[in-house]
């Protein structure tokens, strides 16, 4: 019987492995039978089977999906997360940190200054914990965020609500923005360098 599964990014696959536990009247020749041809499979020898596996998945470049700006994310994404609390145990989006980048330099090997036109990526962790059920609600406003773990967790429930489930999932992931510099506002500041 299945009691979890835990996979995380490696690369270009997840790796991913499955907790068994065995059930009465099973043995490991019975797991194994039944195992897909591409696990690796431990036993923790009289009762449990360890199964490891890795998944390929497609990786984005950020430049390649339309980012929002901070200002939209906390009036349109937070106000969504909002919306799910009642169907979330834990929902948290913690607050943004500027991706660190490398700082090119000069040829003195002085670091160079950042252009004042140069957009900004931010990033912001996100946590959640809910029925896998509740995962749908989530699902339409995944497409800026980026997984880092993912943990399915099988508990039997004998009387299942909104937050109490037998498939229970916990996520960590990060919220990508992008921080441009308004050009509305870089155009008056250079028609007022002109005129002074």
């Amino acid at each position: 019987a299945l009691t979890q599964i835990d996979c995380r990014p490696a690369g270009l696959h997840w790796s991913c492995y499955g907790r068994y536990r065995r059930e009465h009247g099973s043995d490991n020749l019975d797991f194994l039978a039944e195992a897909h041809s591409d696990w690796q499979v431990n036993f923790e020898p009289m009762q449990q089977a360890v199964a490891s596996w890795r998944v390929a998945v497609p990786f984005l470049p950020l430049e390649s999906v339309a980012l929002r700006r901070p200002q939209q994310n906390e009036a349109w994404f937070v106000s969504a997360l909002q919306a799910m609390l009642p169907a979330f145990n834990e929902l948290r989006l913690e607050t943004p940190q500027a991706l660190p980048l490398r700082v090119p330099l000069d040829a003195a090997q002085r670091p160079l200054e950042r252009p004042a036109n140069l957009a900004q990526y931010r990033r912001r962790l996100l946590r959640v914990q809910a029925p896998l059920r509740s995962l749908s609600l989530l699902l339409p406003e995944a497409a800026h965020l980026s997984w880092e773990r993912v943990e399915l967790h099988v508990v039997p429930v004998d009387t299942p609500t909104v937050l109490k489930s037998s498939l229970r999932v916990s996520l960590t992931g990060v919220l990508y923005e992008i921080d441009r510099p308004d050009a509305h506002s870089a155009a008056h500041a250079g028609a007022d360098a002109r005129a002074g």
